[in-house]
């Protein structure tokens, strides 16, 4: 919890062009953010055979969460190579995250998502924090979705559905974010979901409620019905909607373009973000539009070194004024 405190002369000019670029922002409804992803030397796919031989073919087909959490941290690594012990932008980072998450042919569960994504970088990038958002609808109402638990300590998880906002400011500190995305089909209202997905946020522009995102999709390219390789860039296009079945506005995407064999399937998994091969009803091209909601996001920021030496000099007037007052 934050806490309030009186503020030096000095910052309150610009703490007021803030709320008021803030407030312009909020009224005008434009988000926007972008983060150039060609910096990351190999995108990683979850049915690449480093992750298959490490597991099984079901599991790297279901691996679309650790994979896509190794893509972004690999973007965060070489924005802050110093925050990091070893380069994450390896199959070895997608496997131990497997272990880490819990993931299995079922999928990854969210909260098995937060707390192994924890462990990772408690090992090799402590100061990187964890932040994120997840729909209450996917707390309460999709069993298996939230798993079994709580988020560890240090996980700042807000139980509210995810904002273009939020996803915009990420972007713009230059920080990872992934994004699951609840398949299925919205009439009158209500939402019926299919399954789901986990993809890495590299873009979002929108302007009153409507407009794109770019992502990288670790299910890459598929081959033969698994997963491919190595992920690609989708473009999206994402606008809000109202659900009554489990209420309040979610971020809507409809994928533009659809990758020639992407899965699709008809009967909900039983709680997973990515699509099981056994409840697949088939791997023929997609010709129609596949489309889902944001359910819940992730950020990993390292701290800006401004941070600390706001915090340093705090520290040392503190001490100056101690020593004033012996």
């Amino acid at each position: 919890m934050k806490t309030t405190s009186k503020l030096r002369p000095c910052f309150v000019s610009l703490i007021t062009a803030l709320l008021s670029c803030a407030a312009f922002n909020l009224h005008a409804q434009a988000f926007s953010g972008s983060e150039n992803y060609s910096v990351v030397t190999t995108p990683l796919g979850q049915g690449n055979n480093a992750i298959v031989t490490a597991n099984t073919q079901a599991v790297a087909n279901n691996a679309c969460v650790p994979t896509a959490t190794a893509n972004g941290l690999s973007y965060l690594y070489q924005q802050n190579p110093g925050a990091f012990s070893a380069n994450p932008n390896s199959y070895a980072t997608v496997n131990t995250l497997i272990g880490n998450m819990g993931t299995t042919a079922s999928g990854t569960t969210t909260i098995g998502q937060m707390n192994g994504m924890q462990i990772y970088l408690n090992a090799v990038a402590p100061s990187v924090a964890i932040s994120g958002q997840v729909a209450p609808a996917e707390v309460n109402n999709l069993p298996g979705y939230w798993g079994a638990g709580s988020i560890n300590a240090g996980i700042n998880m807000q139980q509210v559905n995810p904002s273009a906002q939020f996803l915009a400011n990420a972007l713009n500190a230059n920080s990872a974010v992934e994004m699951g995305i609840l398949w299925g089909t919205l009439s009158g209202g209500v939402f019926t979901y299919t399954g789901g997905h986990e993809v890495t946020l590299t873009a979002l522009n929108m302007n009153n409620g409507s407009g794109t995102m770019n992502i990288l999709d670790p299910w890459g390219t598929t081959s033969g019905g698994n997963a491919g390789s190595s992920a690609v860039p989708q473009s999206l296009s994402v606008s809000t909607v109202s659900i009554t079945g489990i209420a309040g506005t979610f971020l809507d995407i409809t994928y533009q373009t659809i990758i020639s064999g992407y899965p699709g399937e008809t009967t909900p998994p039983a709680g997973n973000f990515d699509v099981p091969s056994s409840e697949n009803t088939g791997f023929a091209t997609v010709t129609t539009s596949l489309t889902g909601i944001i359910i819940d996001d992730a950020v990993q920021a390292v701290p800006e070194p401004a941070t600390f030496a706001l915090a340093g000099l705090g520290g040392l007037s503190l001490l100056l004024f101690r020593r004033q007052r012996k």
